[in-house]
This record gives structure tokens, C-alpha cells and sequence, in this order.
């Protein structure tokens, strides 16, 4: 805000502000209604409409007036507003009809629960009904007529029967106001303006007065040059104003006080103590010096004797008189004494006479630019008017108000009275503005006759003081002389002139003019007596301020050129933080704005330079503003819509005045600092010896001017037109017809046209098919229909162009084949349509022929599809929308693959046999001699792949606790047993039953945990994990079948038999049987327990070398079994285990991987896979390998872990 503005609210010390504030009142849906009982009798009502109430309501009273019965009672709970608990109540319901007063006039029958009260607030007690009838559209049928008088609410209809009385959409009519059409009127729901219902505001400031001097002249100071962008009132709308109250009376201008207002008249406070006793003040200091009552009487009596004041009776004083006192200017040249009436004093919190006048507008021209002009002539002069504001007449209404005490007659020996000014004087606040305003008014009646004189008086008569001149003394005295005489017109003495020209005033003083020179002029005034050619502007910044200055350069008449100082502006640097660069921008800122004030002012200016010491902000200026960030690009456009970018050159830091603006100098330095005063040297030079200007690339690489370009984000837009029907909202195609075949039918009928009537028929259903087989052939091939309308080619590039198409009589594309001869093919196998491959159509066919064809695959899909249609790659879009068919996906998806674990390290790693076991079990058998069943229990070691075989007679848990104790007995103990989870066995449940219940047996594992034993479990139904003993399932189970046959023994029979079957594996070869004589024996599992095989021939028995002791003979034999033992782990190692790497395959089918959430199908031997189980992964179950080789299932009714191999994911791959 500029200064003068902010500084108009705080002028006084007391300051109050009222505001207003907007009032509005909110309007519920209310109807004014017949209501009816169950007799002819009927009853006026309001209603109002409530859709946050499950239940309408009815008062008791209204119930009563129409006798209404009760058909039930209701419990409810009601909840209240900001109470959690509900409170119980009993209610009677009865039945009532509501009747409307408008068109069509349907009635509504309703239940409604009697309640005493229903809301004891009146609504509308703040509405006044002419302001809703004044904003209502003409064709309104209204509901309400919003009466305060009128009935209270007595009907409450809630959301059990609220849309029943709805009639169409409600529409805006104000900002927050809408209409909602009922069957019972129009209603109104919103917020209404209400100027009846004001809300005011009051706040009270007080302020210093010192303070606000102090800082009003340092905003005045700061805000010189910056630009105005105030709204104020134009000068010419004001002097319009004050002209209607100007008048001449006696040849002098005449006009009232500038009062706020009329009734601030009648505000003015008595303040005649204050002023007794300021008088009593002034007559001391007359009587300590009497010289001052000698002057300030000789100036009372002139003013009486002029006619300024005179003495008053009492029945005019009105309570208010201003003190006055003197002011001594010895410095004056003619009045060495000025009397002031002071018009601000009041007394206690009266109003003064001040405060109840308007200041007015500041109608004074600048008075920088008053001076730079009066520095721009050769010949100056200058001169005041003599008491400008004792000029004016006061309206003799306004003349009581201003109102002094002073001696009677002027005599001090006489008492005190009363005198009232008929002028208007110094010290009023608005004595300024009618000087100024009586002034301009006065003159402009001089702009055509005397144009010069008019643009001298307005633009260089600064309140009463004009300073002016001109190239010649000749017209000089003209314009001295027209200002005598145009002021002379209006009763007002220009006087006291003074020049700088001698031949000026020997003019004055021969000439027969009005012109009243200075006598006492000061020989120290000066003269500048310059041809003015051209302006230069230097600027400079600093992190704490920045500014510039300008230098006029101008030629003598020697021919040589000199500068002379003529403004400077600096600013302290704002508190937000810039970067170096920016400060020197803002002084390029206000180095073009003192450039353009300058051009106003210094019409005759040939050329502008502006100097700079930063080539940063050179490149900017000299540079598109567009391409920079906000803040740069605005300044740069101001300074290059005020300046020439070609005018901004470069000077270095040394030689640029405007430094000292930013850093500062002593003033008994600055009087001498030469470079402050004048510019730099070379300035005072030609034109072709200043520096040289450096050229500008066109992008400077710098970190600080790339620092500023902006980012631009290109924002491109379309509009779409929205279908009104939208394929890509249907999943089936016969949907998609019928609701556009119902569409079609349905705007036909609005056409008047034969609309049919029933049930859809085919041909609508073919015409709505066609419908949108236009739609989307002109939406993917455009450019071939228009090509085909225009019987022109199609372009070379036109997908289309092999097919050969062309347009039928309804417009689609067809193909033109080979088979248009043929009679016995229908017109769609001749000539199919052609449609794109990425359509929602497309899909939406391929779907509905994959139906009709049963789900079959992609070849009888396409027979089916190209029936009617030719689609464009066919096999690939219908092989691409089968695969997301959930239906088929069930029957045809794949189970799960992962490649080949390795093999575990209790594989792999030597240890004793037996060491590490697999335990399973195979059966049940039948022998001769008992009915009982008969099993097998196989204890399988993991690394020499020995079998140990146990028959067992029963099932149970001691049993096979015994069997596994002559196992350890025989074989010794074991660290780690390995089991199924015995579901993998394809045996009857019964028996996969018991199997589980005896292996997880908690008498199983306590033995097992006290002799150290680890067990471990695989993945149900996972037989191919640790298949090591497996696979000695059935290699027993094929023994048995070959050696028995039908055979059937006893128990002791099929014990031998199971023992020698049990010798037979462990002497099976694990390695590689070589057909060479010289080749080792194969290696067998025996080895590692004999040291041979089981069914080898006895070795020859040696005999002993009696010259050996005894124990020699028992050490040789056992190192000898120490390095056969050796020699078969190395064997083992060598033969058997590095032959593993090569035992199975790695390559395994590529299947969708597995994720959390996934929908899949648990494969179940036992079932069809049309009742195989669904469940969702709920986690993922990775191998030693990171590779994720069972998942735990979530299904209907548990938790289950399965492994990949048996699950079949259904989820759709995009």
C-alpha cells in the first residue's frame, strides 16, 4: 500500500472501525398441506420434509382435530443429537392422508407415529416472505408462504415416505439456494441472504501521534518514484466535485469547509476552557516581550483592516475556538512572523474542528519533479503568492467555526473577544486542498487561451511557490507576466520574483508589469544556464541494499560535454533472502523506473544509457523473459517495457557510482568524492571512448542465470465425447444388444415414430448389433470407409487392403472373397464383416461364440466366429481372450513344476549305516495261519541305501515301538528319522489312519526324544520328497509279487521269505557293473555292513602262522577290514554318489509362479476334477534352493500345506 494511503486510516490518535458482516438464514423443505383423517374432515398443516428421520411423525394435537385412530403401538429408541445412549419410547401410530394444493393434486397416504411436540423452534422467525417471493422464478408454484404467523411444524415426513413425494431434480437457483420440485409445491433448501439481520463489528485503535509522524515521513521518503497503484480518485473527478461549491463573490473565490459530512456540524466539541487558558499563555509571553505583541497586533490589525477577520457577537459562537500562537521565521525575507491556528485542539474526548474535516487529496505536483524542472532551464525564476490561504472566502454558514480570541479592537487594555475569520487560514486541515483545488479550478479556464501558462502553473506551483524559467528572457518575462496576471484574476498577488538572469530581472524592474521582484535576493542562488541532451542511469546491489543514480550529460558551449548529478534511490534489502544477481535486478529495477520518471519530467532527453557492473542481469534483460522463473521475467519485462535493451551496457565495479549506495561513505567525504557528483571520467568523454559494450552469447554458461530458467510442463488436452452407451461396461454381448436395442425403441417412441411394443424382436436385435459394428469399424478404419465413399484407392499402408473390402447399402465393411458367386452360402459366409482385433465388440463376439460352442477350443471358436465375421489376426485374438475363460481355465490349467532339488546333506555326507533312516510302511499281508492282517515295516538308511525289513502283526503303537527296538538292537542307534505324512499311500482311509496315528503317536516321539532321535516330516502327500525309501517300497513289494505268486504262507514261511528279500536288496550293485573280468566288483550296500555281499561265497579259512603271537594275528585281520572299509567309502564316494549329479533332469516346463493370494485347485486322486477343492495361498513355502516347492492353502474349511506339483493355479495372466 503506497504511504500516503496506509497513512489516511491512521491520521488521528483514536481510531474506530465498525464492520459488517453478512447475514444468512438456512431454509428447510416445508410445504403447507391438507391434511385428511379417515372421515371428510380436513385440517391445514405444515410439513416438513426430513430425510435424516427413519419415521414420520404427526403432533398429538393435529391427531386429536381430526379424531384420528390408533392402529398400533411402536417401541422405539431414539437417539438425540451429541447423546450416545438411545432413550426408549412407546408411540401410536395412525394413518392419515396428505393432500396437495397444486396440480395434479395426488394425494399420499401415510403411518405416522403421534408425538406432543415435534420441534418447538420457529423456523422462520427471521424470514421476511417478500424477499423469498423477490428471488423466485416466475413460473414457481411455491409450497410455503413462509408466514411468521402462520401454523407451527406438525408433520414430520422422514425417509419411510419422503422420495413418494418427490417430482423431479432439484435445481440451482442461487449460490447455496435450490428448488426441489414436490407434489405438494416447489420447495426451497439452502442458505438465503438476509439483509434484515445484519451482524456489526466494532474495534477501537489508538495511536501516537508522534509515531506516526516519524514513520509517515519515512514511508513517504521510501515510497518516492515506486509506482502508485492505488485506486484513488482521479484529479479531475475531484476538482469536478469541488467545483460545484466554488463560487466568486466580490471578484474572490468563495467555498465551504471540507466537512465529512453534514452532521459533523453537530459533533464539533466546546473546547473554550482550553483555548482561555492558551490565551491566558500567549498574554504572558506578551508581557515578558513587547516587541512580539507589536508585531502579532500590527498583523491583527492588518487582518481586520483587510477584511480577513472580524469581531463576532455571541449569539454566533457555537462552543468551538481555536488557540492560536506565533511562529517566527527570521529567515524570511518579507513575513518574519506568522500566526497559527491550531484546529486540532479539543477538549477531553470532544471532537476537534480537524477531525471533523476531510484533508482532500494532495493536488500538489511532485515536488521532486517540481525541482528537477526548475534545474532543467537555462533562465529560472521564481516567486510565491502572498498569503495564498487568506485568499479564499469561507462560506459565511462555515465562518462561525472558525472562531479565535483576541483584544477587543486590538487594544490590550480592553477585555477579550470574540473573532471569526471570513477566509480561510493556516492551520485548518483542508485550507490545503482549497488553495490548491481553487488554483487548478481557476486555471484550467486558461488552458486553451494560455497553454504554456496553464502547464507552468499545474505542473510548477507547488502549494503557493512557483519555480519555472525557459530557454530565453523573452519568454521568461512572458510567462512571469501571465502568471501575475492569471493569478491576478482570481485576487492573488504572485510576488517576490527572482531570477538567475541579470537581463531577467533588468527587465522586471524597466518593464510597466505587475511584477514584484525580490529585494532582498541572495546573491548565492543558482544558476545552471545548460543545453540538457541525454540521461545516464548507473546501479548497483549489495546482500544489504541496493539502488542507483542518474547523471544528466550534457554539451557546453565550448563543445565539450559534462554530467551533473540529478537523483539517487536506495532500498534496504528485504528480509526474505536473495541471491546476488536477484539484488542487482532490483537495482536495475529502480534504475529504470528513475528513467522513466525523468523522461516525464526532461522532455528534450536524445539518448538513455543504463549502466550495470553485472553481466548476470545484463543477460537477463538482454534475454526473452519467458524463459525465466516468476520472479526474474516479471522485472525483466518491466524494465524492458520502460527501457531499450540495446541502451544497458557494462561498467566495472571501480568505476560505478552506485556502489557508494550500497556500501556507504562519510559525508565530509562525499561533499569531495568527484565520481558521486559527476559519474565516472570517461563519461565527460566521447561517445566512441566509453567502454567498449561486451557482447553477449547467446546462452551464457553460468550456474546463476540457468539457475533462473523455468521448467515448462506442456499440457495437452482432448476432448472426448462419452458414449451414452459404453461397451466396455457389459461382460456379455446379448446384454449389450438388449439394452441398446430397449435405447433405440425407447427414442423412436420419443420421435413419435411406429415404436414396436412387447418383447424385443430379432430384427431389433440385429439392428443393434449393426449398430455397433458401424461404431467400431468408424472408429478403427475411418480413413478406408472415407476412401470407399469416395471411390478412391486405399492407401498402401491400410491394413485393410489385402482383404479387399468395400461398403454394403447399411455402410460396414465387408470382405469381398471369391465365394460371391455361390447360391447356396448365406450373405455373412460370402461376404463376412470385417472387425479389428482390439475392440471391446470383438471380445464381447468371441465370448458368446465360445459359449455357444460349448467352451470348445480355438479352432471350433473361430469356425463359429467366422460364420458372420472376419477378425483381423483371428486365431491370435480369440487364443488371447480364451485364456482368461475361468471355465476353461479350471479343466485345462496345469499343475505346478520347480525343478529337481539337490539333494539334501544327509544324502550326501558319510556316515555309518543306519545312521540316518527313512521309515515307511507297505502292506497289509495275509498269511495261513492267522486272519490277522500282516505289515511291513521298511527302516531305509539315507546314504548306503540299506534296507532293514520288520514284520509286524498289528497296527498298534507298542508294536511298533517293539519292532523298532530289534531294530536299533540289531543295527544300532540312529540320529535322524524321516517319514511321510502316510496320506500319499493309495490305501483305504482306514488304513492311512492308523499308519498316521501310530507315527505321530506322542509314546513314539517321547521315545524317540530320549534316545536323541530327531525326526522330520515331509509335506503331505509329497511322496517324491526323500524318495529314497520310496523306492525300496516297491522293489520289495515287486520281490514279493515275483518269489509268492499266488502263493500264501505261514507266518514263519513269509518271515523267512521277507529276511532273504531283506539280504537280496542290501546285496543289490549301487554302482556300475562292468563287463571286463578285471574290473572291481560292483559296490553293494552289504559292503558297508559285511564288508560283501550277503549271498557271496564263503572266502578259504587261512591258517594261522604259529610263529605269530596271538595278538598280531588278531590286529592283522582288523586292519585289513580297516582298509576294505576305507576302500569301499572311497568307492562310494567315487562310483556311487558323483554318478547322483547326472540322475535326473533339470528341464521342467515353464508354469505361472505362485503368489500370495492366488486362487488355485488342489489336485485329489481320489475325485473327478470337477469336485477337486479350491483354496486361496496364504504363504509360500520355499526349498533349501530359495525355490518355492509347497505352498500352505487356505480351503473351505482348514489349513493345509501341498506341495507345487498339486496345485493348479487359476488366476487370469494379463
Amino acid at each position: 500500500m503506497p504511504a500516503l494511503d496506509w497513512w489516511k486510516k491512521f491520521k488521528r490518535p483514536l481510531t474506530s472501525l465498525v464492520g459488517r458482516g453478512v447475514a444468512t438464514v438456512t431454509l428447510l423443505q416445508t410445504a403447507k398441506v391438507e391434511i385428511q383423517g379417515n372421515g371428510s374432515q380436513k385440517v391445514m398443516a405444515r410439513l416438513l420434509f426430513d430425510s435424516g428421520s427413519q419415521k414420520s411423525f404427526v403432533r398429538s394435537d393435529l391427531k386429536q382435530a381430526l379424531k384420528l385412530k390408533t392402529i398400533r403401538k411402536e417401541k422405539l429408541l431414539i437417539y438425540t443429537f451429541s447423546k450416545r445412549q438411545p432413550e426408549e419410547r412407546i408411540y401410536e401410530v395412525v394413518a392419515l392422508k396428505i393432500n396437495s394444493q397444486f396440480p395434479p393434486y395426488q394425494p399420499i397416504n401415510i403411518e405416522a407415529l403421534a408425538s406432543d411436540e415435534i420441534t418447538g423452534a420457529d423456523i422462520y422467525a427471521n424470514i421476511n416472505p417478500r424477499l423469498i417471493q423477490s428471488i423466485l422464478p416466475a413460473s414457481c408454484l411455491i409450497s410455503d408462504s413462509y408466514e411468521k404467523t402462520f401454523l407451527q411444524i406438525q408433520i414430520l415426513l422422514g425417509a419411510d415416505y419422503l422420495y413418494n413425494a418427490m417430482s423431479g431434480e432439484a435445481r440451482k437457483i442461487q449460490k447455496n439456494l435450490y428448488l426441489q420440485p414436490t407434489l405438494f409445491g416447489d420447495t426451497l433448501i439452502g442458505q438465503i441472504f438476509n439483509p434484515e439481520d445484519m451482524k456489526q463489528m466494532c474495534a477501537l485503535h489508538v495511536s501516537s501521534n508522534a509515531i506516526q509522524n516519524d514513520l509517515k515521513s519515512l514511508w513517504e521518503i521510501d515510497s518516492l518514484l515506486m509506482p502508485n497503484e492505488s485506486p484513488e480518485m482521479k484529479p479531475s473527478d475531484t476538482l469536478c466535485n469541488f467545483g460545484k461549491e466554488l463560487t466568486i463573490t466580490n471578484n474572490r473565490y468563495e467555498c465551504p469547509l471540507q466537512w465529512k459530512s453534514p452532521k459533523m456540524r453537530e459533533t464539533l466539541g466546546n473546547n473554550f476552557e482550553v483555548a482561555k487558558k492558551r490565551f491566558a499563555n500567549l498574554e504572558k509571553r506578551f508581557n515578558h516581550d513587547e516587541s512580539l505583541f507589536d508585531r502579532y497586533n500590527a498583523v491583527m490589525k492588518e487582518q481586520i483592516q483587510a477584511g480577513i477577520i472580524e469581531m463576532c457577537s455571541d449569539e454566533c459562537f457555537i462552543g468551538y475556538v481555536m488557540p492560536h500562537r506565533e511562529v517566527l521565521r527570521d529567515s524570511s525575507s518579507s513575513t518574519k512572523m506568522r500566526i497559527v491556528y491550531d484546529a486540532s485542539s479539543k477538549s477531553g474526548t470532544n471532537a476537534s474542528l480537524n477531525e471533523c474535516l476531510v484533508s482532500g487529496e494532495n493536488l500538489n505536483p511532485n515536488l521532486i519533479d517540481v525541482i528537477l524542472k526548475f534545474r532543467e532551464h537555462k533562465i529560472a525564476f521564481c516567486g510565491d503568492i502572498a498569503r495564498a490561504f487568506l485568499q479564499i472566502e469561507v462560506t459565511k454558514s462555515d465562518r462561525n467555526y472558525l472562531c479565535f480570541l483576541y483584544y477587543k479592537n486590538c487594544d490590550e487594555t480592553l477585555p477579550v473577544t470574540m473573532y471569526h475569520f471570513n477566509r480561510h487560514c493556516f492551520g485548518v486541515t483542508c485550507s490545503p486542498f482549497v488553495l490548491a483545488a481553487t488554483i487548478k479550478t481557476h486555471i484550467k479556464k486558461y488552458k486553451e487561451k494560455n497553454p504554456l501558462a496553464y502547464e507552468m502553473l499545474n505542473e510548477s506551483l507547488y502549494v503557493d511557490d512557483l519555480f519555472y524559467g525557459s530557454s530565453t528572457i523573452q519568454d521568461a518575462f512572458t510567462l512571469s507576466s501571465d502568471a501575475v496576471s492569471i493569478l491576478k484574476d482570481a485576487n492573488m498577488n504572485m510576488r517576490k520574483f527572482d531570477t538567475n538572469s541579470k537581463e531577467l530581472k533588468n527587465v522586471w524592474l524597466n518593464s510597466n508589469s505587475d511584477i514584484e521582484t525580490n529585494e532582498h535576493s541572495d546573491n548565492h542562488l543558482k544558476v545552471l544556464g545548460l543545453v540538457w541532451n541525454n540521461l545516464d542511469d548507473t546501479l548497483d546491489a549489495s546482500l544489504k541494499s541496493f539502488g542507483a543514480v542518474a547523471y544528466l550529460r550534457y554539451k557546453t558551449s565550448k563543445g565539450k560535454f559534462q554530467t551533473s548529478f540529478v537523483i539517487s534511490k536506495s532500498r534496504v534489502a528485504p528480509i526474505k533472502k536473495l541471491t546476488l544477481p536477484r539484488f542487482e535486478l532490483m537495482g536495475a529495477i529502480i534504475a529504470s523506473r528513475i528513467v522513466k520518471h525523468l523522461k516525464g519530467i526532461f522532455r528534450d532527453i536524445k539518448k538513455v544509457f543504463c549502466w550495470s557492473d553485472s553481466t548476470i542481469v545484463l543477460h537477463w534483460i538482454k534475454g526473452s523473459a519467458s524463459k525465466y522463473k516468476q520472479f526474474v521475467a516479471n522485472r525483466v519485462i518491466e524494465i524492458q517495457e520502460t527501457t531499450d535493451p540495446i541502451s544497458w551496457r557494462h561498467c566495472s565495479e571501480k568505476h560505478n557510482p552506485a556502489d557508494l549506495l550500497t556500501r556507504g561513505l562519510a559525508s565530509r567525504d562525499l561533499i569531495t568524492f568527484i565520481k558521486w557528483w559527476h559519474g565516472p571520467e570517461w563519461l565527460r568523454d566521447a561517445e566512441n571512448l566509453w567502454p567498449k559494450v561486451k557482447e553477449f552469447e547467446n546462452e551464457l554458461v553460468n550456474s546463476e542465470v540457468t539457475s533462473e530458467y523455468k521448467s515448462c510442463v506442456i499440457v495437452s488436452s482432448a476432448i472426448v465425447q462419452e458414449k451414452i452407451l459404453d461397451p466396455g461396461k457389459f461382460s456379455c454381448l446379448r446384454n449389450l444388444l438388449r439394452v441398446t436395442a430397449w435405447v433405440v425403441r425407447f427414442v423412436n417412441a420419443l420421435k413419435r415414430k411406429n415404436a414396436e411394443k412387447g418383447p424385443l424382436t430379432s430384427d431389433e436385435l440385429t439392428n443393434a448389433e449393426m449398430f455397433w459394428v458401424r461404431i467400431t469399424q468408424n472408429d478403427s478404419y475411418s480413413n478406408e470407409i472415407t476412401c470407399l465413399k469416395n471411390n478412391k484407392s486405399l492407401p498402401r499402408d491400410s491394413k485393410l487392403l489385402c482383404l479387399n473390402p468395400f461398403l454394403d447399402s447399411n455402410g460396414i465393411l465387408r470382405v469381398t472373397g471369391r465365394l460371391g458367386k455361390s447360391t447356396h452360402l448365406s450373405t455373412f459366409e460370402k461376404h463376412p464383416i470385417i472387425l479389428p482385433s482390439k475392440t471391446k465388440l470383438t471380445e464381447l463376439l468371441i465370448w458368446d461364440s465360445h459359449k455357444r460352442v460349448f467352451h470348445s477350443g480355438v479352432s471350433h471358436t473361430l469356425v463359429q466366429v467366422r460364420e458372420k465375421y472376419w477378425i483381423l489376426k483371428s486365431r491370435q485374438t480369440i487364443k488371447s481372450v480364451l485364456s482368461k475363460c475361468t471355465i476353461c481355465k479350471r479343466f485345462n490349467s496345469s499343475p505346478g513344476t520347480q525343478v529337481i532339488a539337490p539333494l539334501p546333506d544327509i544324502r550326501v555326507e558319510q556316515s555309518a549305516p543306519f545312521t540316518i533312516i527313512g521309515v515307511d510302511f507297505a502292506g497289509p499281508l495275509f498269511v495261513i495261519d492267522t486272519n490277522a492282517k500282516q505289515y511291513i515295516l521298511l527302516i531305509t538308511c539315507a546314504v548306503t541305501r540299506n534296507v532293514h525289513l520288520e514284520l509286524v502283526g498289528d497296527m498298534t503303537t507298542d508294536t511298533f515301538l517293539l519292532a523298532f527296538r530289534r531294530f536299533i538292537s540289531r543295527r544300532g542307534l540312529c540320529s535322524v528319522v524321516i517319514s511321510d505324512n502316510a496320506r500319499t499311500f493309495k490305501r483305504a482311509e482306514l488304513e492311512i489312519k492308523r499308519i498316521w496315528n501310530i507315527l505321530n503317536h506322542p509314546d513314539v516321539k517321547n521315545f524317540y526324544s530320549f534316545n536323541g532321535i530327531k525326526w522330520q516330516y515331509i509335506v503331505e502327500r509329497a511322496a517324491w520328497w526323500y524318495g529314497f525309501y520310496e523306492r525300496i517300497v516297491r522293489t520289495v513289494k515287486t520281490a514279493l509279487r515275483k518269489t509268492l505268486g499266488k502263493s500264501c504262507l505261514t507266518v514263519e514261511q513269509f518271515l523267512t521269505v521277507l529276511i532273504e528279500i531283506e539280504g537280496m536288496i542290501n546285496s543289490r550293485p549301487i554302482t556300475y557293473v562292468g563287463s571286463d573280468t578285471e574290473e572291481p566288483t560292483a559296490l553293494t550296500p552289504a559292503h558297508f555292513l559285511l564288508g560283501k555281499r550277503i549271498t557271496s561265497l564263503p572266502s578259504v579259512r587261512l591258517r594261522l602262522d604259529s610263529n605269530l603271537s596271538s595278538r598280531k594275528c588278531l590286529i592283522k585281520p582288523f586292519n585289513y577290514r580297516e582298509r576294505l572299509m576305507r576302500s569301499f567309502w572311497t568307492r562310494w564316494k567315487n562310483e556311487y554318489l558323483l554318478n547322483l549329479r547326472s540322475a535326473h533332469s533339470s528341464l521342467v516346463k515353464n508354469s505361472s509362479p505362485f503368489k500370495v493370494n492366488d486362487v488355485i485347485l488342489i489336485k485329489d486322486d481320489h475325485l473327478p476334477r470337477n469336485f477337486w477343492k479350491f483354496g486361496r495361498i496364504i504363504d509360500l513355502l520355499p526349498g533349501r534352493d530359495g525355490k518355492v516347492r509347497a505352498c500352505k492353502v487356505k480351503t473351505e474349511s482348514t489349513i493345509i500345506k501341498r506341495p507345487v506339483q498339486l496345485l493348479y493355479n487359476l488366476e487370469i495372466q494379463d
